[in-house]
């Protein structure tokens, strides 16, 4: 679970989906930096090591099915037929933004030697599981935009958060 506290006092609770066994999330302790809406997402070298080079190498479809775009060393784009299944580490892979990303339509950031943050799915239905230890190693949270509207309405009272994040998904 997730505990959202201002002044000792919960004002929020969320679901969180957690590392799976292979894969624990690691015990951390941070403040929120930022959030960004409708993220891209980079996949880390673990994700890219024992889930994607696998799958891609089976089937090179597996980039568009996940509307990930392959980038070389000098930044530039490589089609999926001159991607090289044998040095997949020499790329940077690039999801697509949208509900369908697999880090949703928010992240929130915070400090930490991890790689690890707090964020939405395109998996929303594993909040309704008992074992939500299903994840490769970030907390993924249950309506995240809620809870980011709660924060912003917190830090920024004069705004319409709920607006405001409607205009930013656009």
């Amino acid at each position: 679970m997730l505990h959202y506290v201002i002044d000792n006092d919960t004002v929020a609770e969320r679901k969180v989906v957690v590392g799976r066994a292979k894969r624990m999330t690691p015990v951390l302790s941070s403040k929120l930096s930022n959030f960004v809406i409708n993220p891209t997402w980079t996949v880390p070298p673990t994700i890219i090591k024992e889930d994607l080079a696998v799958d891609a190498a089976k089937n090179r479809g597996y980039f568009s099915r996940s509307r990930i775009k392959i980038y070389n060393s000098k930044n530039q784009l490589v089609s999926p037929n001159s991607w090289n299944p044998n040095k997949p580490n020499n790329y940077r892979y690039v999801q697509d933004p949208g509900y369908n990303n697999s880090l949703g339509l928010v992240k929130f950031n915070f400090q930490n030697h991890h790689t690890v943050y707090l964020h939405d799915t395109n998996h929303r239905d594993y909040f309704t599981k008992t074992n939500r230890a299903l994840s490769s190693g970030c907390v993924r949270v249950e309506h995240p935009l809620a809870l980011a509207q709660q924060i912003i309405a917190q830090d920024y009272p004069d705004r319409n958060a709920k607006e405001w994040i409607a205009t930013l998904l656009k």
